[in-house]
């Protein structure tokens, strides 16, 4: 493999760009993991889980709603549609147990 003296610009396709933002190493690292595979990355990068968990934290601290939303780029709808399903819902928490036994929010 002659990766040490080759440049980004004479990569194929969509691995140019992977390699101008992260590197030609990081980029063969991913061709060699992925290759031959169509790879679709969510728009969000936090899970559902993680965000409803800081979004109640977030309200039981004192936040508004609105700030919520904004930080977390949702509707306040949306924020208080989380709020109210994480109140009737019980959640795993970090340490396998489960959380919401005093109809607050799942998180601590």
């Amino acid at each position: 493999m002659f990766l040490a003296d080759a440049t980004a610009d004479e990569l194929a396709g969509v691995y140019t760009e992977v390699a101008e933002e992260i590197g030609m190493d990081n980029a063969y690292v991913l061709f060699k993991h992925f290759r031959g595979q169509q790879l679709s990355f969510p728009l969000k990068f936090y899970s559902s889980d993680c965000i409803a968990k800081r979004i109640c934290t977030e309200k039981e601290e004192g936040f508004s709603t609105r700030e919520i939303a904004r930080k977390y780029g949702y509707s306040e709808s949306r924020v208080r549609q989380i709020l109210s399903q994480s109140k009737t819902r019980q959640m795993p928490d970090k340490y396998g147990g489960v959380e919401n036994d005093n109809g607050k929010c799942d998180s601590k």
